[in-house]
């Protein structure tokens, strides 16, 4: 078999058969490469070993000055390790020999370092990485925001970097050793050199190091490239093996060290199509290659987050593996981590529970939507034998948790998608799917759940609220308007409180959805809530101009429709003194102004007069069939709530419209004057002094200020003024 078969190309790739063969080729190329390179590592070991072999069997045949030799191999010393050990030593020969007879065999020369390495590479990958100190876990050895606590937060940011870190110590401890021994030797050997000769030294050693530096990191630099163009040539083989869904391609890729959390297209990885094309072998070959077990969308996780991320999951997975940990509770601690991956595998497992309920009462599939992890609900959704219609504790499916919010639309897709899903359900308040997502304004859920097979839009909660009468409290008019367009869609349901989405609308001054309503057929514009109320009644109430006069132009709208009480809408509007309202009101055809209230028999001049909206009191003024003189419940009249509440303008137009009776009296006898002079209004006293045709009962007056209670002496002074005026006839 040769390298380029290592990948099967598969022809209907959509890259197409010739980028599928240039890329095993490359492959194949860059694992030739590897190979040569090592052949040549070896065989470089074995050259030096057979040298050092050479030089040692015979130290005094070395050059060709022989009694030089013999004293240097006589009397010269070696410096190891800060100890001399002469060069002649009989030990020293034969660990030489030792040494270099275990790198002249090629191809076993390599078996000690790449051990030594390998050792040092598994012990590092298999080592737990340490938590940070946060400022609310208590630290056996360091408390929060110390230098100690920092120094370690420090340290395990950048786990990661310590074994190469660790490496780099190592290498130079051994070169600073290496320099100084030499060092020593030159020196302890010094007297040995004669005057004539050139004397080594620590110099010649440094230039002949910056020497090979430069040759070093060039070599360092072609290997590195091709390294990097291995990688990716591998990457390249890795994304057309899985966008062809060739997963035995993708297993032999990740045996030749293929990178596997290289993007692909779509911001998808590869462990997360191998997720969603159901392969956990792929998915388990891909989490020991290193893969990052998080295969949710979002921005791009560092290395050291990735590597953490990697090694937990595959200890989670171990645990279960060994027994000393359930599938269920592992299954929990995935989801809770964001290890798609590990669900995945964990789902592969023979007898795993995947309806399994915690102690909280929350199903694996709830709490996936409460922490909106889209890819392994995607994974759950299609787990056979998924049930999702499992409540919590509060009777809430994860349907309805997934409906509050159009940004996890796609979450709530997936489960309206699972087969067997019922989106009527109800918690424990009543609430469906669909209540909920009208409540939260969620627009694109609202219409999700609409299009769902068999859904019941008229479903009322617990106090009889539909989809449609909340969507109308929260003003939702792209709701109120999805809704309102479903077959069998009943506009006149009310709740508990008689109050339908019409109602509701007018309540909180939606006119969008009150003429959304409106619009509809059959729409009851007239109905009462519990109270009596109607739309036209609240709109009113609340001064909403829009919908009064949206509701005024509706056919048979009854204008007139009081409450349990009697208070018309007039009524209503004058009570709270909305003059655009009142002036709607009275421009609808068959408005009654004559109309009065059940507990205080007023009419809405009478309340008009009492608030001093002059506008309001001569609008009223202007329509035919008004009593300007009625009396209440208690025969006050308009003019005198006036006199009483210190109206002047009020007063002053009353006085003079020809109808005002001045001199009326309620049931105890008392007229307007006498209600102004008992409350001290001075100004008003004047006005109607001077009306024509008042009736000044100035006895009367003085006896009723008198059988009051004492006035304090700012009042006393007042009621003398009004005395005056009275007793000088209005000047």
């Amino acid at each position: 078999m040769t390298a380029t078969t290592l990948i099967r190309v598969n022809p209907t790739r959509d890259f197409g058969d010739k980028l599928s063969d240039d890329t095993g080729a490359r492959l194949g190329a860059s694992i030739l490469v590897k190979r040569i390179v090592l052949l040549l590592g070896s065989l470089h070991l074995s050259l030096m070993a057979g040298l050092g072999l050479w030089l040692w069997s015979d130290i005094r045949g070395f050059g060709r000055l022989s009694e030089a030799n013999d004293c240097a191999a006589e009397f010269a010393l070696a410096t190891i390790l800060g100890r001399h050990v002469p060069f002649a030593s009989w030990a020293l020969r034969i660990t030489s020999f030792v040494i270099y007879a275990i790198f002249l065999m090629p191809g076993i020369n390599l078996l000690l370092p790449i051990a030594a390495f390998l050792g040092l590479y598994f012990c590092c990958r298999h080592l737990p990485t340490p938590k940070p100190i946060r400022p609310e876990d208590p630290a056996p050895y360091a408390r929060p925001g110390t230098r100690l606590a920092r120094m370690h937060n420090f340290i395990v940011r950048r786990w990661a970097m310590l074994p190469p870190c660790i490496g780099l110590v190592v290498l130079l401890a051994i070169n600073l050793v290496f320099i100084v021994d030499i060092e020593l030797t030159l020196k302890q050997n010094s007297g040995f050199q004669g005057e004539d000769e050139a004397e080594w030294g620590f110099g010649q050693i440094l230039a002949m190091l910056l020497l090979f530096m430069p040759l070093r990191d060039l070599a360092e630099a072609v290997l590195a490239r091709r390294i990097k163009q291995r990688q990716r040539d591998l990457n390249l083989a890795l994304k057309g093996a899985v966008n062809s869904n060739d997963w035995d391609a993708v297993l032999t890729l990740v045996t030749r060290g293929v990178d596997p959390n290289v993007d692909l297209e779509g911001d998808m990885s590869a462990i997360h199509a191998a997720c969603r094309s159901n392969k956990p072998d792929v998915v388990k070959a891909l989490l020991d290659a290193g893969a990052d077990p998080n295969i949710e969308h979002g921005a791009k996780r560092d290395a050291y987050t990735i590597d953490r991320d990697n090694k937990d999951c595959l200890q989670l997975l171990r645990r279960v593996e060994d027994h000393y940990m359930s599938g269920e509770v592992a299954l929990g601690l995935a989801l809770t981590k964001g290890y798609g991956a590990g669900v995945k595998i964990l789902l592969g497992r023979p007898g795993i529970n995947v309806n399994f309920v915690s102690e909280a009462r929350r199903s694996a599939l709830e709490h996936a939507v409460e922490l909106r992890r889209g890819a392994t609900m995607e994974i759950l959704c299609d787990t056979p034998g998924i049930d999702a219609n499992l409540t919590d504790e509060d009777g809430q499916t994860a349907l309805m948790k997934a409906s509050c919010d159009d940004s996890i639309k796609s979450i709530a897709k997936l489960i309206c998608d699972t087969p067997g899903v019922d989106v009527n359900l109800a918690d424990k308040q009543g609430q469906t799917a669909l209540m909920k997502a009208s409540c939260s304004s969620s627009k694109a859920i609202v219409k999700l759940l609409c299009e769902a097979p068999g859904i019941d839009v008229n479903m009322a909660d617990e106090t009889g609220k539909t989809a449609l009468i909340l969507a109308s409290t929260k003003g939702a008019e792209s709701i109120v308007k999805l809704l309102c367009a479903r077959p069998g869609i009943d506009v006149n349901l009310a709740d508990q409180e008689g109050q339908t989405p019409l109602i509701c609308a007018s309540i909180y001054g939606s006119d969008a959805c009150a003429r959304l309503l409106c619009a509809i057929t059959g729409i009851d514009v007239n109905l009462t809530d519990s109270s009596g109320r109607t739309a036209l009644w609240w709109a009113s109430s609340e001064g909403n101009e829009a919908i009064v006069e949206l509701l005024c132009a509706a056919p048979g709208i009854g204008v007139n429709i009081a409450n349990h009480r009697m208070e018309t809408p007039l009524i209503r509007a004058c009570f709270q003194n909305h003059e655009r309202t009142v002036r709607l009101l009275c421009a609808t055809p068959g408005i009654d102004v004559t109309l009065v209230d059940q507990y205080y028999r007023r009419n809405a001049f009478m309340w008009a007069s009492f608030n001093g909206n002059t506008d309001i009191v001569e609008l009223l003024l202007s329509i035919p069939g008004l009593d300007v003189n009625l009396g209440d419940c208690v025969g006050e009249t308009a003019l005198m709530k006036a006199a009483l509440t210190g109206r002047e303008a009020v007063v002053q137009r009353l006085c003079a419209e020809p109808r005002i009776d001045v001199n009326r009296t309620d049931c105890d006898g008392r007229t307007a004057l006498t209600w102004a002079a008992m409350g001290g209004k001075k100004a008003i006293v004047q006005i109607l002094s001077k009306s024509p045709g008042i009736a000044v009962d100035l006895a009367d007056i003085k006896r009723r200020l008198a059988d009051g209670p004492e006035p304090s002496a700012t009042r006393k002074v007042v009621q003398d003024d009004i005395l005056d005026i009275l007793e000088g006839g209005g000047s």
